[in-house]
């Protein structure tokens, strides 16, 4: 059976016998070479390219997750969490509690600031079929206003999630914060976590 291979290496054989002109070989090299290229690639190189778009799928849910806390659009949680899920927040002082629940709690933590954003990275992720874990990095600057000037707060830590895919796509299932660094005007302005100025491990 021909494909488009063989079809190219015929034509370059027929260009050699009429002698063509030695580009119109070089020139099907070339088109041979493109279907190489565009071909599906093998089942079994499918794997790497699929985790891949479920990694990126589930780093986009964590974007909504911050856009939607740090523009207080509450209702944005919607495409990030599943009825039920669970978000711990106890390692950073706060509540445990389940979607929608947590949102309140949210809303009161929050409501001191003026502006604040989550900044994501260093996401490694684990997907097993219809489910994935991940932990990923959180940095916070956090901004009050202090005698008609903005002043600058900031901690940093992570996340630990796991996930599952809907038929609305991947949500989160639970997610556990962790602490790991506060700046000295946040250890001023409020309790300091335990670990706050001993060599330890944070994580």
């Amino acid at each position: 059976r021909l494909n488009s291979s063989h079809l190219v290496i015929s034509y370059a054989v027929f260009c050699l016998k009429k002698n063509r002109p030695i580009s119109i070989i070089a020139f099907s090299f070339l088109v041979y070479t493109f279907f190489l290229m565009i071909r599906r690639p093998p089942r079994s190189t499918l794997f790497p390219y699929t985790t891949l778009f479920r990694s990126v799928e589930i780093q986009e849910v964590m974007a909504r997750y911050a856009g939607a806390v740090d523009s207080k659009r509450w209702e944005g949680l919607e495409q990030v969490f599943i009825k039920g899920s669970v978000i711990d927040f106890g390692p950073n002082g706060g509540v445990r509690d389940e979607y929608p629940g947590i949102v309140e709690y949210l809303k009161s933590a929050m409501a001191g600031f003026a502006a604040y954003q989550h900044y994501l990275s260093n996401f490694v992720i684990e997907v097993n079929g219809d489910e994935a874990t991940s932990r990923f990095y959180v940095w916070t600057p956090l901004i009050t206003i202090v005698e008609g000037r903005d002043e600058i707060i900031m901690d940093g830590g992570y996340y630990d999630a796991t996930f599952v895919r809907t038929p609305d796509g991947w949500r989160v299932q639970e997610l556990v914060s962790g602490l790991v660094w506060v700046d000295e005007k946040m250890a001023q302005a409020m309790p300091p976590p335990p670990w706050y100025g001993v060599s330890t491990s944070r994580y």
